[in-house]
């Protein structure tokens, strides 16, 4: 069976873009042959350390960002992706091929009728249907509708977590989680210090998790944090409210994985998450996690007091005191760090991969 997975830039630092490389990896095992097809690839280094033999380079770039030129060259792109596209399909042949809902996928079925296509989402719905923002509702109500365009064009959608089950009215759905390939853990001694890691973006709530910093500092603990990621600038707020000796901010790391476990907890202060791929490693290498008990596939990974604590949503209060307790109990610490190892288990690969296999069949057989 030949799967194919189509991505806007496969080399980016998201959560969605490592998880797709390793699923692919993973698949061969199974006698899967896959192949991931990237408009662009942003960052050829991101993917060395994979199989880059099974990833293809549509050579799509955004050319620039004027927005006259964008303007212009918007339709050739289009031209451009479909040429590209149907040649690889028409070459590799695929059974199966899966669009993350990016630019052009509503065009796959189209391009390639005679296999079964399917959407995988990653983020949460809330966070694709929220128009809340007035001044960004016209435009939000539009790329809802173009990327509900998108879905309805395929056979079926795969998203990530029970809590959104209920939410997407598809006919043909199903909930397969992320996974983590499992690590043997060598024993380390855990530094008193937490860790973020991920986009710096606004849905990643780092205005809260400073915001928590500062309710820290006033509590009287000198706690330190390690931020992993890239985006807005940080440093400016940091300075701002003079937690400079507390909070250290780093480019994105590749091997953020191998990281996780020095550290006695992994804060995720998120406004809104389709999964949380960060939670998944974290609690993998016995760190427990430490979020807001939001609706998302967070409450999937993190049980509290089990494989982390959560906090009431966006209580910077409650999520401080639960860091503060974490800092200040050993016991504890141990506790969360042995519970987050266990439930781990229960998103390995073997746990997680005969689903999709199940699901290919199917579909396959459908056609």
């Amino acid at each position: 069976m030949k799967v194919i997975y189509v991505i806007s830039d496969i080399s980016t630092t998201g959560g969605r873009e490592r998880i797709t490389l390793e699923k692919v990896k993973a698949f061969e095992k199974y006698g899967i042959t896959a192949h991931i097809i990237s408009h662009k690839i942003s960052n050829k280094e991101a993917i060395t350390h994979y199989f880059s033999d099974k990833v293809i380079d549509l050579g799509i770039n955004d050319f620039n960002n004027k927005l006259l030129n964008k303007l212009i060259k918007r339709p050739f792109r289009k031209i451009l992706f479909k040429h590209k596209i149907k040649h690889h399909l028409k070459k590799l042949s695929p059974d199966i091929i899966i669009s993350l809902g990016d630019a052009y996928s509503d065009k796959l079925k189209n391009i390639y009728p005679s296999c079964q296509h399917i959407t995988e989402v990653h983020g949460s719905y809330d966070l694709f249907f929220d128009t809340s923002k007035k001044s960004r509702k016209k435009t939000r109500i539009a790329k809802v509708k173009k990327f509900w365009h998108n879905v309805s064009q395929n056979n079926h959608m795969v998203i990530l977590s029970e809590v959104d089950a209920e939410k997407w009215q598809f006919p043909s759905i199903s909930i397969i989680p992320n996974f983590i390939e499992h690590r043997s853990l060598y024993e380390k001694d855990k530094q008193k210090r937490f860790i973020f890691a991920g986009r710096l973006s606004p849905e990643k709530g780092l205005d809260l998790l400073i915001e928590t910093w500062r309710n820290i500092q006033r509590k009287g603990f000198q706690i330190e944090l390690d931020i992993f990621g890239e985006g807005m600038d940080l440093l400016p707020i940091i300075k701002q409210y003079g937690l400079e000796n507390m909070i250290s901010v780093h480019p994105f790391d590749p091997h953020i994985i191998e990281r996780y476990q020095s550290y006695l907890g992994c804060i995720m202060p998120s406004r809104s998450e389709g999964f949380g791929m960060v939670a998944l490693e974290s609690i993998h290498q016995g760190t427990p996690v430490i979020a807001f008990n939001i609706e998302s596939g967070l409450r999937d990974i993190v049980k509290h007091n089990r494989s982390g604590l959560l906090a009431a949503p966006f209580d910077t209060e409650e999520m401080a005191e639960h860091i503060i307790s974490l800092y200040d109990n050993d016991e504890l610490a141990k506790s969360l760090s042995d519970g987050a190892r266990k439930h781990s288990m229960s998103f390995t690969e073997e746990s997680i991969l005969p689903k999709w296999m199940a699901l290919f069949e199917n579909l396959v057989n459908q056609t």
